[in-house]
């Protein structure tokens, strides 16, 4: 990590508990994550708060990847760009590759990255009653290629609510996704969010094999099991260990 990034990171960490107000962030299983980089660090989505609760608790400079449209509104960009963030396709597919290739270089030369496998999906319909939807396989070709520890974190908050409705007119302006046709709907996090780390996920015997799409998607699917577990405060001592308190 850079030194610019370094600043930016100290920055944000000095006033996001300014800006979250009367936001309440307990952390829970923090001796779950890497004392030392690199570490590969994924977690659920559901506003755009959670890079910034995880930030706020965790002192560690995670370099974070983002949906390349963001980096089409102006401030936004800047803030961004100075920070290292990694835009990335949030529809997967072969538009991912340079992202991918660029957080595997990040790993290798010892940093924290974070990624949302979920990808921007939950912003569709973010109220509905599955919190946690499917991963996508970006994540695992990512750990396979770096053999780094891959930490699972659920962001849950108290309470939520709907803070607006992007109309589709707008929507279409950044993303031509067809998930986005009835537009997207952004909450906010309300009283106490809770955050779970979970112990660095038991991977190696995948890679001990030979890379294929079964496994990729054998992998997304331990990693979206133990984050959703996680998220509904299920299967604790499993996924966190002895730091579950």
């Amino acid at each position: 990590m850079s030194l610019q990034q370094e600043m930016v990171y100290r920055a944000g960490r000095w006033i996001l508990p300014r800006m979250l107000g009367d936001l309440k962030v307990e952390v829970h299983g923090l001796r779950n994550f890497p004392p030392r980089p690199p570490a590969l660090v994924i977690s659920n989505h559901r506003t755009m708060l959670d890079p910034l609760v995880l930030l706020m608790k965790v002192d560690k400079p995670i370099t974070f990847m983002a949906a390349d449209y963001l980096f089409k509104f102006p401030l936004v960009r800047e803030v961004f760009q100075a920070a290292g963030v990694v835009p990335v396709h949030p529809e997967g597919g072969a538009g991912v590759k340079g992202s991918i290739e660029r957080a595997i270089e990040l790993l290798q030369a010892g940093d924290y990255v974070g990624i949302y496998p979920e990808g921007a999906d939950n912003f569709a319909r973010p109220l509905g009653e599955e919190k946690v939807g499917p991963f996508h396989t970006g994540f695992a070709r990512i750990a396979h290629a770096t053999r780094v520890p891959v930490v699972p974190v659920a962001v849950r908050p108290e309470r939520e609510s709907l803070m607006a409705q992007v109309p589709p007119g707008l929507t279409q302006w950044f993303t031509r996704s067809p998930k986005y046709q009835e537009g997207v709907a952004l909450i906010q996090y309300h009283g106490r969010v809770d955050i779970r780390i979970g112990k660095p996920l038991p991977l190696k015997k995948y890679y001990e094999r030979e890379l294929d799409g079964n496994m990729l998607h054998e992998m997304a699917n331990l990693a979206r099991t133990c984050v959703h577990d996680m998220y509904r405060g299920r299967n604790l001592k499993k996924w966190m260990g002895a730091n579950s308190g």
